[in-house]
Formats: C-alpha cells, structure tokens, sequence
C-alpha cells in the first residue's frame, strides 16, 4: 500500500488513466505496459497509481497517448528521486478509516 500512495503522489493525487483525483480505498496499482505485452509485474518504473474501476476498464489494453504524458510526467519524477521523498504519511488518516 505504502507504494500505492507514493505513486499517488508523485501523481498529484490523480488517477493516471483519467486524471480525477483518487481516494486511498479506492486506489489500486496499475501496470503501465500490461504484463502480458511484456511490461515486469513489478518494476517500479511499470506501475502507477489508478482508480480500482479505471484499472478494470483498461484492463490489459495498450496506453492511450493521453496516458503516456501522464506516465512520462511521473518517471521524470521518479528518476528525480521524489519518490523516496514522498511523505505517505498525509494520507495516514485515509489509511486509518480503512
């Protein structure tokens, strides 16, 4: 989970696949490149964070163009090293509800 919401944040909050803001009980990871096209279950550069019902939806179809910018945003991030800075803990309160 705690990889969920860093993903999360480095994301802005926001669901890859259709850019609304995303509740942690209703996050899920979701993997870029499909697994069965070939993309590695679970290479931090592969996952992102989606909403449960955009990542049913998507399922294992190819990445739109709109998602790629989104996923592009998100790696710069990544390589930047932000996401071993991303506090998880502003969603600690989300986390307790559960």
């Amino acid at each position: 989970m705690r990889r969920a919401i860093r993903l999360l944040i480095l994301q802005d909050g926001k669901c890859i696949l259709c850019g609304k803001p995303v509740a942690v009980r209703d996050l899920s990871i979701h993997h870029f490149i499909p697994r069965d096209s070939g993309g590695h279950g679970s290479n931090l550069y592969n996952q992102t964070a989606a909403h449960v019902r955009c990542n049913h939806v998507q399922s294992a179809k190819a990445p739109k163009l709109m998602h790629w910018w989104r996923y592009r945003r998100l790696v710069k991030r990544i390589l930047e090293g932000d996401y071993q800075r991303a506090d998880w803990t502003i969603y600690r309160r989300e986390l307790d509800g559960l």
